[in-house]
């Protein structure tokens, strides 16, 4: 063939290229073509005032758009840069259509559970790259710890976990059934969303962490990467932080769709005013607790005339009339304190009680802030003066006010429920689980409440008789508070009379307060849901790097099947520590004490007392007792750092406790269990063929 004069040299042999760069600038015009031409009309249907069509039409053109968008990125897929935005573009075109579809039909959870799945994917898609630069440098440790995560992307760890997740959360509502209120909707998916985070990254984690090392001991891969200037310290803890810091990634996911699903959950109509009160200030929201103490000195009478009547009934076990309460055993000074703290919270048909509740001065200081935003609320939007807006909020907190409604502007509809969101912002509850002596039959018992002397609720008129409240009997009854209430000293003493017959004539002999241990408590905000929820994760985050290191240095150890299930044993036992330390407890007769030497001597001592009586088979449960408190001794406790109740109940998961989980958890456990594990490690011979 001739060359052609009038083309450059080489234009034929570059002709591929230039065809791939003309055919990419045409594909690029077209598609900023559509996407011009149905953003315009969108824009002009909306502003004649047909959202609906419009939401059509640009469901329809964003059709357009990804099929278009699919052609290009199959077409071109070997090119660098399309590899490398695939994942992203797909996601994004495919949520986008969901988001949409969700919005023409207007359908408000699914547009927000499209939206936060979409953000889930995108901090995974960001969150690996992220790590793909800090793992960039050089170090040995960094690129083991780069190699780990790559494999584990190759593998489809995260991947599978991701759709589980993603799959699982939703059926949630579907698989436990819905419920008439949206409180005990959102508790319950934030008990098992956490639940199934925590075991499906549990599993990963554990079968990931024992797969890389035995495979590769097995495989002699191992082999390669010692030989180079590289510890074996070195290469276990490189594996480690890669699985560590891929856990990381995937909790910032599960923790995006968790708290998508869950605002997607409360968005549903509750079923009265009540319902939802609880669903913002009792759910989503982190709650602190605080107990009462009694005022003046009445614990302490309690125990000195609890102490007496057992002295006088056995003294062969309390001592002699007069004897410390600090000279009894162990078991008698527990029998003591159980029935004083019993008698504590009893209250007779007739009688009053105080509980006095300290430390609420920050609650107090946040609901002077609300009174100040509610006052000037009232001086902006309702042209009230100062004194005016004042005496107003203080009728609505049930606060002493000689404010005339008649002489005072009328307050506008909207104005009064803003004032109210501001003032129940901050608000306190009280809660409390009555046992009554008679039960009765619909389950209501009544009592008569003081907070500082002060009646509540506040009678209608200074005259009127002061109300009863009613309560649910065993069950938790949580009674919003005003904060306000509150004394300078941050103080709040509670009295509460129980009458002796209900208003019906029912008769009511006593009231017990400390049912299966809910004694009375008081709530009050200190922080977010969103804080609340991060430091959840925090700690779920803990667990799962002791767990890689257990997986990893049984992986060192042994063959793949072995290490798996040794690694599963200890992440089951760990997780249900709080039920087999209950179940040793009442298993063989010998209760737990803080003392440990005793629990050790007693049991040896009851195991040759059974021996010597000819009760062999006792003798044997107090021998498989002994052996199984040894090997809880090994495990760490997950159960003491249990966040799924916190989190649905709303109470706040403090920084103390994650601290101590980072020490007892991420430093002590993980540590021991590496130094272990490492001392072994380096002992063994690896080139020798793995059976």
């Amino acid at each position: 063939m001739t060359a052609c004069p009038w083309l450059p040299p080489g234009a034929l042999k570059d002709q591929p290229r230039f065809m791939l760069k003309l055919t990419w600038k045409l594909w690029l015009a077209v598609l900023l073509g559509i996407a011009l031409v149905f953003g315009g009309l969108f824009a002009m249907i909306t502003a004649q005032g047909q959202p609906t069509l419009a939401y059509w039409l640009g469901f329809a053109g964003a059709l357009i758009a990804t099929g278009w968008t699919f052609f290009g990125l199959v077409q071109w897929r070997d090119v660098p840069w399309v590899k490398r935005i695939n994942t992203l573009v797909l996601a994004t075109l495919g949520f986008g259509l969901l988001f949409l579809l969700f919005l023409a039909v207007d359908w408000e959870p699914g547009w927000t559970t499209a939206l936060y799945c979409y953000l889930a994917v995108l901090g995974f898609l960001v969150g690996i790259n992220i790590l793909r630069l800090l793992l960039r440098p050089g170090h040995p440790v960094l690129g083991v710890a780069r190699t780990m995560v790559e494999e584990s992307l190759r593998m489809g760890v995260a991947l599978i976990f991701i759709i589980a997740m993603l799959a699982l959360l939703p059926m949630l509502p579907l698989i436990f059934g819905s419920e008439d209120r949206v409180t005990y909707m959102v508790q319950r998916f934030l008990t098992y969303s956490n639940m199934i985070v925590a075991v499906l990254l549990g599993l990963m984690t554990v079968l990931l962490a024992a797969r890389t090392v035995s495979l590769e001991i097995a495989t002699r891969q191992i082999h390669m990467t010692l030989t180079k200037p590289l510890g074996r310290s070195y290469y276990l803890l490189g594996k480690w932080l890669g699985i560590v810091l891929l856990n990381a990634v995937l909790l910032v996911v599960a923790g995006i769709a968790t708290y998508g699903f869950t605002m997607a959950i409360a968005q549903n109509p509750a079923l009265n005013d009540l319902d939802r009160y609880a669903v913002d200030r009792e759910v989503l929201t982190a709650r602190l607790a605080k107990t009462p103490n009694p005022v003046n000195s009445t614990l302490e009478r309690m125990y000195s005339l609890v102490l007496k009547e057992k002295q006088l009934s056995d003294p062969g076990r309390f001592g002699d009339e007069g004897t410390a309460y600090q000279m009894l055993a162990d078991d008698a000074r527990q029998e003591v304190a159980s029935e004083t703290i019993a008698r504590f919270y009893t209250i007779a048909g007739g009688q009053s009680q105080d509980y006095m509740f300290a430390g609420l001065g920050q609650a107090a200081a946040a609901a002077e802030r609300a009174v100040v935003e509610g006052v000037d609320l009232l001086v902006d939007e309702a042209g009230l003066t100062r004194k005016q807006a004042q005496g107003y909020v203080n009728l609505i907190l049930g606060r002493p006010s000689d404010l005339d409604l008649q002489n005072v502007p009328q307050v506008p509809r909207d104005t009064q429920d803003k004032l109210m969101r501001i003032l129940e912002r901050e608000v306190i509850q009280l809660s409390m689980t009555p046992a009554t002596s008679p039960k009765p039959e619909n389950l209501i018992s009544e009592v008569y409440l003081k907070i500082n002397g002060q009646p509540w609720p506040t009678p209608p008129t200074p005259t009127a008789p002061p109300p009863r409240t009613k309560l649910v009997t065993e069950i938790a009854n949580e009674l919003p508070v005003p904060a306000g209430l509150i004394n300078k000293d941050g103080q709040m003493v509670l009295t509460i009379t129980v009458p002796d017959t209900r208003a019906d004539g029912i008769k009511q002999d006593s009231m017990r307060f400390n049912y299966k241990d809910n004694v009375i408590e008081v709530f009050y905000r200190v922080g977010s849901f969103e804080s609340n929820l991060t430091k959840a994760l925090t700690i779920i985050w803990f667990k799962l790097a002791f767990l890689a290191m257990v997986g990893l240095m049984a992986g060192s150890l042994l063959s793949f099947p072995v290490a798996a299930m040794l690694a599963l044993i200890v992440y089951f036992a760990a997780a249900a520590s709080g039920v087999i330390n209950d179940s040793l407890d009442s298993y063989a007769g010998v209760a737990r004490s803080d003392n440990t030497w005793q629990v050790i001597t007693g049991t040896f001592a009851g195991f040759f007392s059974h021996l010597g009586s000819g009760q062999v088979y006792d003798a044997f449960k107090l021998l498989l007792r002994l052996i199984g408190e040894a090997f809880m001794l090994l495990i760490p406790s997950f159960g003491e750092f249990n966040t799924y109740r916190p989190l649905s109940d709303g109470h706040v998961i403090t920084n103390t406790t994650v601290a101590t989980a980072a020490l007892k958890i991420g430093l002590v456990w993980t540590g021991i269990v590496a130094i272990i594990g490492l001392f072994l490690f380096n002992r063994k011979e690896i080139a020798r063929v793995q059976v």
